[in-house]
């Protein structure tokens, strides 16, 4: 279970940079055949909580928990993870990463390889290059997605009608990210 990413930014308005972190590495990780892991929807349950591991192992049936943090400060950003071991509370690997904003899809590739590794995953030629690939090389397309998103899954009138202009220029500046 990948749990949903702190915003430790003192701009509260980075949550959805937060989400969108998370379930980027969601996806990445979800793509390799070894691994068994949880919907975004299945761990929003603990988004803002501070739960013990092995409550996490008792509601989802998993064996590791990705946590994590961002704070985001103009093109600043440093991320941290951490994989525990939720059976014995062991944590497995941990780092934090100190990047600009441009370089927030190498930090998702470093978290998702670097968890393979803790885990002593062998990936297949297949599964290497899915896990190497890129929505967009536009990270300002990248940015309108993840907060349209954000808005989106909020569920209202409102947050829709918030949404749809951001959606609409991710995809006026990638049409191939649509």
């Amino acid at each position: 279970a990948v749990l949903p990413f702190k915003n430790i930014s003192s701009d509260k308005e980075q949550e959805y940079f937060c989400d969108g972190m998370t379930e980027a590495i969601i996806t990445d990780l979800a793509k390799l055949s070894q691994l068994v892991v949880m919907s975004p929807s299945a761990v929003a349950q603990f988004k803002g909580k501070s739960v013990d591991t092995r409550q996490i192992r008792d509601a989802l049936g998993v064996a590791y928990v990705v946590e994590g943090s961002v704070q985001r400060s103009g093109s600043a950003l440093r991320v941290s993870a951490q994989l525990t071991n939720v059976e014995t509370g062991v944590q497995i690997w941990a780092d934090r990463f100190d990047r600009t904003i441009r370089d927030v899809f190498a930090v998702q590739d470093d978290i998702s390889h670097k968890i393979v590794t803790a885990l002593q995953l062998k990936l297949s030629p297949s599964e290497q290059q899915r896990l190497a690939a890129r929505p967009t090389q536009n990270l300002e397309a990248y940015d309108l997605y993840l907060r349209g998103r954000y808005h989106y899954k909020r569920k209202s009138v409102e947050h829709t009608n918030q949404a749809i202009p951001l959606l609409e220029r991710a995809i006026s500046l990638d049409p191939n990210f649509a």
